[in-house]
């Protein structure tokens, strides 16, 4: 009987998403430790974690944390996005 006060309907995939090379070899060391990693990165950019009032752009770096790790994407088109770097997460720099 659970319900949900805030969203009307469960979200949607908005974006398709592509690799880059060099995002892919960095994304390797972590594997071990998060056999499913490209997956969920894929699927978390996918629904378009963008600020709301940007994603009608259609061009721009954007980026998010999840565990220790910072993801970079670029737009590429309205509905296109293709990770860019996978780094570990700096703090204090």
């Amino acid at each position: 009987d659970a319900h949900n006060g805030i969203a009307n309907e469960k979200p949607t995939q908005r974006l398709s998403v592509s690799w880059a090379d060099s995002a892919r070899m960095e994304l390797t060391p972590y594997l071990a430790q998060y056999p499913d990693l490209a997956r969920w990165i894929s699927e978390l950019i996918q629904f378009d974690p963008r600020p709301a009032y940007k994603q009608r752009d259609a061009s721009g770096i954007y980026a998010m944390q999840l565990f220790d790790l910072d993801i970079q994407w670029t737009m590429h088109g309205a509905d296109h996005a293709v990770i860019s770097a996978i780094k570990p997460v700096t703090y204090g720099e």
